[in-house]
């Protein structure tokens, strides 16, 4: 009798869809992704939450590492408890005195995130860890040094999300929409910010649950802006709670920031007039 999967799914079953391996192996600072809210697990049900940027400090998806990796949840006379054992075993062409500088730097002590991608598309991801190593000596001329890291669980560090400015800049200029003159606004983010993860958008108020977004996809650029006093926000796409704001007043194309050194002491404003652009749509 064929036993069914949904009846017994620890059955081995010879099937295609069920790879070996890792396609992608990530890892990141802890305070540039959302932290989770469970204190008492290092896995993140939310999925990987990128803060500012989407870049990692480390990529292993290539022939020349190999993951160890293994989750364990044993049920004890108390409780169940979970064991984690992760390393990741990496060749590298740095000289050891090249590596220990970087890894001195890059990586001693600070907290990571880790995201793991197997053959079959499942994605974990693990926060926070902290990364130790060991130097291993090649055994032949021409095998590449190998440096065996291991991650270990760290304690959860709460982050201030809102001290990260993001917005560096914001100009401003007047265009006639359909003959009546408004205002054009341009929300400049910080150079080593992506773009890409946020939203942007005004409100006559400091509440992002009364933010205008007039965008679909999100742009920068907020138009048909009349004179007046608002606040203008960035707020990640992912995590409303991780946002920037600026209050500024506009009129007929000029902008002046309110309170600067309390909004945000780097920014930056400029203004823009250009009454003759003619008829403009949003």
């Amino acid at each position: 009798m064929e036993t069914s999967l949904q009846k017994n799914p620890i059955v081995y079953y010879n099937t295609p869809e069920n790879f070996g391996g890792y396609s992608s192996v990530r890892a990141k600072y802890s305070s540039k992704v959302v932290q989770q809210f469970d204190s008492s697990s290092i896995i993140n049900n939310r999925g990987l939450c990128h803060l500012v940027d989407e870049d990692f400090l480390f990529d292993f998806s290539t022939q020349h590492s190999f993951v160890n990796y293994s989750f364990q949840q044993i049920l004890t006379e108390f409780s169940l408890s979970k064991r984690l054992t992760f390393s990741v075993i990496v060749e590298s062409i740095l000289t050891r005195e090249d590596f220990f500088e970087f890894w001195a730097k890059e990586v001693d002590g600070i907290r990571f995130c880790v995201e793991l991608v197997d053959m079959n598309s499942y994605t974990v991801v693990l926060n926070p860890l902290y990364i130790t190593f060991s130097y291993q000596g090649s055994s032949a001329y021409s095998d590449s040094n190998r440096y065996e890291l291991t991650f270990i669980r760290a304690k959860q560090v709460e982050y201030s999300l809102q001290d990260l400015n993001l917005i560096k800049s914001i100009n401003t200029r007047t265009l006639n929409y359909a003959g009546v003159p408004a205002n054009e606004v341009t929300i400049n983010l910080f150079p080593n910010v992506g773009q890409t993860l946020f939203d942007f958008g005004y409100s006559t108020l400091n509440d992002i649950d009364t933010i205008i977004y007039q965008n679909i996809p999100a742009s920068n650029i907020l138009h048909r802006i009349s004179d007046g006093v608002y606040y203008f926000f960035a707020v990640n796409r992912n995590f409303h709670e991780f946002y920037d704001v600026v209050k500024a007043t506009l009129k007929a194309g000029q902008i002046e920031i309110i309170n600067p050194e309390f909004d945000n002491p780097q920014i930056i404003t400029e203004n823009e007039t250009t009454p003759e652009e003619g008829m403009v749509m949003p």
